[in-house]
């Protein structure tokens, strides 16, 4: 069980409205913390990058109705005028059983009550493959003995 720490007092509202939202698994309410002309920027990944609620509605409609006991946990968070940094870690069983786990950063730009763009940087945590400690020290084993 992770320890969440309390969400900061002067948090953005519509910042608390989609943890809260994201916990209640109340998908309008997700698409509402969201400007129409949304923009979700995604630099590491550019091809998951989207315009518009009805991509928030795909992507976190997908995501809600795979992972029926989905939760959210703000890390931490700070603000500078209209842009918002979170850190975020998500969390859950997807309907197939496997466990899923996601962390990442998300700096918002807030427009009025909603979020208007998004610069997202999270990535899923692997719960199951080969252990990736194990396999780079073989690599790096095999470096050695070749001389390099």
């Amino acid at each position: 069980m992770t320890l969440t720490p309390p969400l900061p007092t002067d948090l953005d509202p519509v910042i608390r409205r989609l943890h809260r939202a994201w916990n209640d698994h109340d998908l309008d309410a997700v698409i509402a913390c969201f400007h129409s002309d949304y923009e979700s920027i995604h630099p590491c990944r550019p091809e998951r990058g989207f315009r518009g609620q009805r991509g928030v509605r795909l992507c976190w409609g997908a995501l809600l109705d795979s992972i029926p006991d989905f939760r959210a946990d703000l890390r931490r968070c700070a603000a500078s005028g209209n842009t918002v940094w979170c850190e975020w870690r998500w969390e859950g069983t997807h309907v197939d059983g496997f466990p899923f786990e996601s962390v990442g950063v998300m700096i918002f730009d807030i427009e009025g009550d909603q979020i208007i763009r998004a610069h997202v940087y999270s990535e899923i945590l692997q719960t199951d493959g080969p252990n990736w400690d194990s396999v780079l020290a073989a690599l790096l084993e095999g470096e050695t003995t070749r001389g390099h």
